[in-house]
């Protein structure tokens, strides 16, 4: 299924709301959460592409979890407000192609995942943190990308997220 917004389409998720999907792809469109707003799939076998061959983004604060997530190259997802958590994705894991982003002032966690950031960025933009934990969790490709005084912190207090052919330029912490 396909959900193509013209470009200026808005899809909000309220607060406290669970948006369960099966295998969706969006596009031309921003999906917005609100307060603890839930996104999660339907069965372990979803999978939830954003933005790939048109812009797509989904930003705000809650959680994603347990689908597999596909971001494509016009695809990017934001912690904007405060915590916005990817986690459990199943074992197609998380395939990132474009941007992976903690905005100003907010958190974006990611936790027992494999991260797949072949020609993708996960980045900590000033005043931001991307926190690593809730092992297990692993990167592979891609660059990892701080700046002014954002950081990318491991949090599995056991220094046991696992990185690889990565690029990284500005601030990571080791917790």
């Amino acid at each position: 299924t396909e959900v193509d917004g013209g470009g200026d389409g808005v899809i909000r998720i309220n607060p406290n709301a669970t948006l369960r999907v099966g295998d969706l792809t969006l596009q031309d469109l921003t999906v917005e959460m609100d307060s603890n707003a839930e996104i999660r799939g339907l069965a372990d076998t979803d999978i939830l592409s954003i933005g790939p061959t048109t812009p797509a983004t989904v930003r705000g604060q809650g959680t994603i979890h347990d689908l597999g997530l596909d971001i494509g190259q016009h695809g990017v997802i934001e912690a904007n407000t405060a915590t916005l958590t990817i986690e459990n994705t199943h074992t197609g894991g998380l395939v990132n192609r474009g941007t992976l982003r903690a905005g100003p002032n907010a958190r974006l966690h990611l936790g027992n995942s494999a991260v797949n950031n072949t020609d993708g960025i996960i980045e900590a933009l000033d005043g931001a943190a991307v926190t690593l934990g809730n092992q297990p969790i692993s990167i592979t490709g891609g660059q990892l990308h701080t700046e002014g005084s954002g950081v990318i912190r491991d949090t599995t207090a056991s220094g046991r997220v696992h990185l690889s052919d990565l690029n990284i330029t500005g601030h990571y912490d080791l917790g």
